[in-house]
């Protein structure tokens, strides 16, 4: 069990050393970090990592075990639909990369504890599986106890003797033909030992030789980026799915991060997650759970890594149960006194099926951006006018309307103008069978009392009014509290074609951040013309005031 430092502590810089090791160009690939830890009786004689202990004292009063026994008992949040599956067991390794080659990924990061770890013993199917994809596979350095600058040059040359020559091992053209390697918590090690090791006058100095890579620390804060070019690291990664944990785990620093790093010929990977929730194995962990909100966090998250312009992206992650970051399906379980979380409404591959809308749009957006991600590929936020309070604010779509009915742009959601009671007039933005996810930025706080917004309802042509509407605010953009929020089950058939409008009045609160969510029917109702179908969703003005 790794991802959350014990500790952050402030990293102290030696003379910095301009960084040699420049990536001439970046990859441009998705990876994603995969775990090979897990075990089983029927494979390995006992569960592994499924009978995960809780970490650190629970308080006293709580029901909590020390450790969970494994089968219908794991340390997670969530159940596997898999099961308690083993990391040996060559079915369920296939099962894994089907999948991963299924949902775009191209490079497997695979957590390495060290030599003839029970990880370590994993990796030959791993690999033998990737090969038969055609993807790859490269190592996440782990914390193991003893890690030093000395170990890992022997583990360096371990791995390569070892797992160099086999053909899933990831080799970067665009990097001299170099493997990569993620290094888990460097901040461990001291710029000064890391130096020995990176730089290429370093007494231990894998530079132009065999042993060489790209290697990429751990960026936790801000101040990171100075130790780690001094330890001439060749880039960097944000690695936690929780937004806000972190300096380098927080979106909005990645455009100066990636900034900052092309200016100084580094690699810039940010991690996007599909959220976090380790409460299993951390109760007190709390603070840094991360709700799913049915894929919509996944998708801010991508937005924004493309948005940056990265040197590539990386997954958190494709199997970590223990913190709730895995895309892996999961499904509804429950024992007598506990039930996990799953995705529901969404489907046990839901977030598979997702990342191949995202990796395929990445791919896309660099081959429109001759190597680089493309502007014209990521929707920025539009800047409007606020036309209910005068301000200036920014907007934002979770997901973009049907060309068909695009409105005015997003910024007509904000104009003041309503819409005529017909799916034809062109101020309407419509969206087909998918959940309206719209952000604003006030650009400051402000006391607002009042936040509606309207859509249509039109049965005849298959357009619903929202069963779902709620409103959340935030003076952070990172923590919302809920003020609104209204669900119904049953749609009333009619053939009235009518302008309405959701939300409505509260006691005034302080925001900077509004955040709405508004979904119709899952499918048509039973008694509609079109039963099963999917169904629109048209909106066309949010009043906030």
């Amino acid at each position: 069990m790794s991802h959350i430092p014990t500790a952050i502590v402030t990293r102290a810089v030696a003379a910095l050393i301009v960084a040699t090791s420049v990536v001439a160009s970046p990859p441009g690939q998705t990876h994603i970090f995969y775990y090979p830890w897990w075990g089983n009786p029927a494979r390995d004689g006992d569960y592994r990592h499924w009978n995960h202990e809780v970490l650190e004292p629970a308080p006293a009063d709580s029901a909590v075990p020390a450790a969970y026994s494994g089968g219908e008992d794991i340390g997670a949040s969530f159940y596997p639909r898999a099961g308690c599956y083993s990391s040996h067991d060559s079915t369920a390794v296939d099962r894994q990369v089907r999948q991963l080659d299924a949902a775009g990924v191209e490079v497997i990061v695979a957590s390495w504890w060290g030599r003839d770890t029970f990880e370590d013993r994993a990796l030959p199917l791993l690999l033998d599986g990737a090969a038969r994809r055609d993807l790859q596979v490269c190592i996440h350095l782990e914390p193991y106890p003893g890690r030093s600058c000395v170990s890992i040059r022997d583990d360096l040359a371990y791995l390569q003797e070892r797992y160099g020559s086999h053909p899933a091992w990831l080799r970067l053209p665009t990097a001299g033909n170099r493997t990569l390697y993620y290094v888990y918590d460097s901040y461990q090690i001291t710029t000064t030992d890391w130096a020995l090791l990176l730089a290429p006058d370093g007494e231990l100095t894998v530079r132009d030789t065999e042993l060489d890579a790209l290697f990429l620390a751990l960026l936790v804060e801000a101040d990171d980026r100075d130790s780690l070019r001094a330890a001439q690291f060749d880039g960097f990664y944000t690695y936690f799915a929780a937004t806000g944990f972190s300096y380098g785990s927080t979106p909005v620093n990645w455009p100066r991060l990636s900034a900052w790093a092309r200016e100084h010929g580094l690699l810039f990977v940010p991690c996007v997650g599909p959220g976090y929730d380790d409460l299993r194995v951390r109760p007190w962990n709390g603070a840094n759970r991360r709700s799913r909100e049915e894929g919509a966090y996944y998708d801010r998250m991508w937005t924004r890594a493309l948005a940056a312009d990265p040197g590539l992206i990386a997954i958190t992650s494709y199997n970590e149960w223990h913190e709730g970051t895995q895309i892996e399906p999961a499904v509804p379980f429950a024992m007598a006194d506990y039930s996990y979380t799953n995705y529901t409404p969404l489907d046990p591959e839901y977030y598979l099926h997702r990342t191949r809308s995202w990796t395929d749009r990445y791919r896309d957006c660099l081959q429109k951006g001759c190597g680089r991600v493309s502007p014209d590929c990521v929707p920025a936020p539009t800047a409007v006018e606020l036309y209910h309070t005068g301000r200036q604010a920014t907007l934002e779509l979770g997901v973009q309307p049907d060309p068909r009915y695009p409105g005015s742009g997003p910024g007509s959601l904000l104009d003041g103008q309503l819409a005529a009671p017909t799916y034809r007039d062109g101020r309407w933005l419509g969206f087909e069978g998918v959940r309206l996810r719209l952000e604003i930025d006030l650009g400051t706080a402000m006391t607002i009392t009042e936040c509606r917004a309207g859509f249509l309802e039109q049965q005849v042509v298959w357009v619903f009014p929202p069963t779902l509407f709620q409103m959340e605010y935030s003076l952070d953009g990172l923590n919302y509290v809920i003020a609104i929020h209204t669900q119904t089950e049953r749609i009333t058939p009619s053939d009235i074609a009518r302008r309405l409008e959701s939300g409505g009045g509260f006691t005034p609160i302080r925001a900077r951040y509004v955040r709405i969510t508004a979904s119709g029917p899952a499918a048509c109702p039973d008694w509609h013309a079109g039963a099963g179908g999917k169904p629109w969703l048209f909106v066309d003005e949010v009043i906030i005031n």
